[in-house]
């Protein structure tokens, strides 16, 4: 198995939007992912930081991010679909999930925090990586 040892942490503050209110992590999650499987990483990345105008700044991270994902993807294949697999609630407002992104030929594991503000449920942090045996039971 072909281990990349791949970890991109990656922060955004997203703004206060109306149109987050009847978010949710599941419609946030799955509107990320599914822009992954039809527009790849660069759908991905637009989709998790449409409301980040501190991105735009750092084209450097955002190019950084879509080309690691990318080695990820020209590795294992297209995405067929995902699924979440863990899930640590901090509080009621402040949660985090992990998902496994099922690949042509392996998985990948992205985790994502998630903020309910008084706007409703936003992403505030991500990462990913392809070591998904962490989450298998010792």
């Amino acid at each position: 198995m072909h281990k990349f040892g791949l970890w991109i942490a990656f922060a955004s503050l997203f703004i206060s939007n109306p149109a987050l209110a009847q978010a949710t992590p599941d419609s946030l999650a799955d509107s990320a992912f599914t822009a992954l499987k039809n527009n790849g990483s660069a759908g991905f990345l637009d989709d998790m930081v449409s409301n980040a105008p501190l991105l735009e700044t750092k084209m450097v991270e955002k190019t950084t991010i879509i080309n690691a994902m990318d080695q990820l993807l020209s590795y294992y294949g297209k995405v067929e679909s995902w699924e979440m697999i863990h899930e640590k609630n901090v509080s009621s407002r402040f949660i985090e999930r992990a998902y496994l992104i099922f690949l042509e030929k392996y998985a990948i594991q992205v985790t994502m925090q998630f903020y309910r503000t008084g706007d409703g449920w936003t992403t505030t942090k991500f990462y990913f990586d392809d070591q998904i045996q962490k989450f298998l039971p010792e």
